[in-house]
């Protein structure tokens, strides 16, 4: 028997986004500005210990955040997002048999489904809560774009105290993340949070999400 230890979905995951300790960073930064609308940011962060998180729609690429619903092929992909589809209807009040055809159904019509999923899938990722920061303190861009050009403030934060401890690294990639109904029950489900385009890798970017277990649609 070979003594070569196979990767699990979790270890690609831990190794594609590691917290900032393992991946050697001991400090995180956030920039900001001094925002005559919401003063109330400042006190927050400095005198309450509290951070805001923002909305995906809010964030600077509006192609992130937003993860393509992929079918099912056939085999057992079909079999699992039937019975997904079985139990959601179960939990809806209905019987096994007519669970069971609205499944069918479902199934059937796979634009209609496509449309309904995709849907689905944007309402899901699109009210999550992100806190965003940097690995980088003296990239001149930063301080351009998130530092009120040249004339806002830097908070350091100690990668040893939580929250900031379980930050995850944002991915810089060309192609933009898509999953397959139904959306996996692991930390997989988190990757659409965690990717952005190359354009954006000056930012050496970790995040912080408000609530990390993404709900299955």
């Amino acid at each position: 028997m070979s003594g070569k230890r196979t990767s699990t979905p979790a270890d690609s995951f831990s190794t594609e986004h590691p917290f900032p300790d393992r991946d050697g960073v001991s400090k995180l930064f956030k920039f900001m500005r001094f925002d005559d609308a919401h003063p109330e940011r400042i006190e927050d962060i400095l005198l309450k210990a509290k951070l805001y998180h923002c909305l995906p729609g809010s964030l600077n690429d509006p192609f992130e955040a937003r993860p393509r619903v992929r079918l099912p092929e056939g085999g057992d992909q079909v079999r699992d997002a039937r019975q997904r589809m079985i139990k959601i209807a179960r939990q809806n009040g209905l019987d096994r048999r007519s669970a069971e055809k609205e499944a069918t159904r479902i199934l059937s019509d796979r634009s209609r489904l496509q449309s309904v999923l995709q849907e689905s899938m944007d309402d899901v990722y699109g009210t999550v809560r992100i806190a965003s920061f940097s690995a980088t303190v003296d990239n001149i861009l930063m301080w351009a774009h998130y530092g009120a050009a040249y004339s806002g403030f830097c908070i350091e934060f100690d990668v040893g105290a939580p929250p900031f401890m379980y930050a995850y690294k944002v991915v810089y990639q060309k192609q933009y993340p898509s999953l397959l109904y139904p959306l996996p029950m692991n930390q997989d489900s988190l990757r659409p949070l965690l990717i952005k385009s190359p354009h954006w890798s000056y930012e050496e970017e970790y995040r912080l999400l408000l609530n990390p277990e993404v709900p299955t649609p």
